[in-house]
């Protein structure tokens, strides 16, 4: 203890230290170049290093810089006892304590909403379908962004259920009351990137539209076509979603997309999963095939959409 807590003591001062120097660099930096060091930024900085240090290398991470000293070395955890030896977390114990936090943070959101929805089914209102959270212009951080944004290692499992109970808060009718909770782990995707990861449809013979994706989730592969003007019809490698998903938690991961857009019914289904377990096939449908919330962006999304006044409609 008395070893954890010198190295931590040891490592503030000596970020101390190299925030001190940093700051004396910088006012030189702005004398030199007839500037005021108070108002002088990191953008002026740059400025000043390619100006007085120029470099013909290609690599731009291989040119001068002068980076404050939180950019450059590695983010350490805060002291997490106090003199006596007494963690500050409650969580502690748990090994992950600030994920545990998250996580317990995520259900009381999620039981909060159930009760306030209650009420309003109690006094006979519905949910507000204009403020519903526009989730197909931002997508989950992955997996090393929630461990950097955490500072905690996570397995694959600890991720998804991540995943999956934040999922379920999303999906929530009225999930938009906790929209600033929810969007602190969702990047927003850029225009350009929205546009480019949408497919144009495919027409069959008949004049059919469908559109084709496929995506991977730890080992495994999900081939999905999805064809509009269906009936609700899934079949997964050539069988019906039932048999290949005896587990109702994995039919409910393939199908919840479906239940959040309101296609359910309205269009069929033929994919192909090889490689893994099943919660690991379902993933692969859900996160990267199916779902307008995957976590990372396949290189075809098969979600039936398409982007028309910044909102997300489905063809059907």
């Amino acid at each position: 203890m008395r070893a954890y807590l010198e190295r931590a003591k040891a490592h503030d001062a000596f970020m101390q230290g190299e925030i001190s120097e940093y700051e004396i660099g910088k006012r030189h930096l702005a004398n030199i170049m007839g500037a005021d060091p108070d108002n002088f930024s990191q953008e002026d900085i740059d400025k000043a290093v390619e100006y007085l240090l120029p470099s013909g290398l290609f690599d731009k991470e291989a040119r001068p810089k002068m980076k404050h000293p939180h950019d450059v070395i590695p983010k350490r955890k805060a002291a997490e006892f106090d003199v006596d030896g007494r963690p500050f977390h409650t969580y502690f114990y748990t090994a992950k304590p600030q994920f545990f936090k998250l996580m317990h943070d995520a259900v009381f959101v999620l039981e909060s909403l159930k009760k306030e929805e209650d009420k309003m089914l109690r006094r006979g209102e519905e949910a507000n379908a204009d403020k519903k959270i526009i989730i197909g212009a931002s997508v989950w951080l992955t997996k090393p962004a929630v461990e950097e944004k955490l500072q905690e290692k996570l397995s694959d499992e600890e991720y998804d259920s991540f995943i999956r109970l934040f999922t379920r808060i999303i999906e929530h009718p009225i999930s938009y009351a906790e929209e600033t909770f929810i969007m602190q782990y969702r990047r927003v995707l850029s225009a350009e990137s929205m546009i480019s990861s949408i497919p144009e449809l495919i027409y069959d013979e008949a004049g059919r539209p469908y559109q084709e994706a496929e995506g991977a989730r730890k080992t495994s592969k999900a081939y999905v076509k999805i064809w509009s003007q269906g009936s609700g019809h899934v079949t997964v490698n050539g069988t019906d979603l039932l048999d290949c998903f005896p587990e109702i938690l994995d039919r409910e991961q393939v199908m919840s997309p479906l239940h959040f857009t309101n296609t359910l019914g309205r269009v069929d289904i033929e994919a192909r999963v090889e490689g893994g377990g099943h919660s690991s096939r379902a993933g692969a449908l859900r996160e990267e095939a199916l779902s307008p919330t995957s976590s990372e962006i396949p290189p075809l999304r098969v979600s039936p959409r398409i982007i028309k006044n910044n909102n997300v409609s489905f063809f059907g």
